[in-house]
């Protein structure tokens, strides 16, 4: 276990060092930008196998304006006992830099909806004390004021979870996640590559399969027909979860 302590170290460092190289070979070719992520995800059973999902994001610029907000309820259903398959809806407005203005205090409010599935596979070691998860989701992403037609992305997620000591409850997390885009909407949304997303942190399970809180660091790189854009961000999330679904109260006999 000690070996694996220190490679978890290891890749701790060599993560960030790895976002720093990228960003300053990008530097010339690439917008960079300063952002803060809050976020919490709540996933647990309703009844049997019927699981719901909700998570909500805030982004923040440099300036602590916010520039991305996400909520998204939703339904999971547990087809095994690591594997998931989920249906929801996100409200995700933005507020985005007027073309051609420096001053961030030009912005403009874009109203975005999108629907999605998701399979979601979360394998675990109870023994060691690792866990992982695999996310294949799909979605449909539609803009009201905008006719420019419905976009579909795909994104592909891997997420793995090292304690740094035996039986310990802080954890090295390193997790990325590819978006795809298959079409090319009159609102933006470019085909093929659209983003990536790479984070390097730890986790400290507060209530062992209750709540856990991550913090790190998270490189965001935005691929667009001029320069591309390379977000840097502080991000800090919880997570919630419970293995029991809801009792009913009875009446006593």
């Amino acid at each position: 276990m000690r070996s694996l302590q220190r490679t978890s170290i290891a890749l701790l460092f060599g993560g960030a060092a790895w976002g720093a190289t990228i960003s300053t070979a990008a530097a010339d070719d690439t917008e960079q930008g300063y952002q803060t992520r809050l976020a919490a995800q709540a996933h647990g059973p309703l009844y049997k196998s019927l699981w719901m999902w909700g998570d909500s994001t805030i982004r923040l610029n440099a300036r602590f304006q916010p520039t991305v907000f996400r909520v998204s309820p939703g339904l999971s259903w547990r087809a095994l006992p690591t594997l998931f398959l989920t249906g929801a809806y996100a409200w995700t407005p933005q507020w985005q830099q007027v073309a051609g203005s420096d001053d961030w205090g030009d912005r403009q409010f874009v109203d975005e909806h999108r629907l999605w599935q998701q399979l979601m596979w979360t394998p675990r070691s109870s023994a060691h004390g690792w866990s992982a998860t695999i996310r294949v989701r799909e979605e449909q992403r539609f803009r009201p004021h905008d006719d420019g037609g419905v976009g579909h992305r795909m994104r592909i997620m891997v997420r793995g979870q090292v304690p740094f000591a035996r039986a310990a409850n802080v954890s090295f997390v390193q997790w990325t996640e590819l978006f795809i885009g298959w079409n090319a909407p009159g609102w933006g949304q470019p085909r093929g590559i659209d983003q990536q997303r790479i984070f390097v942190g730890v986790a400290w399970q507060v209530v062992p399969t209750l709540v856990r809180l991550e913090a790190g660091y998270l490189l965001q790189w935005l691929v667009r027909s001029g320069p591309d854009t390379v977000n840097h961000m502080v991000s800090l999330s919880a997570a919630f979860g419970w293995s029991d679904p809801p009792r009913r109260r009875g009446r006593r006999s």
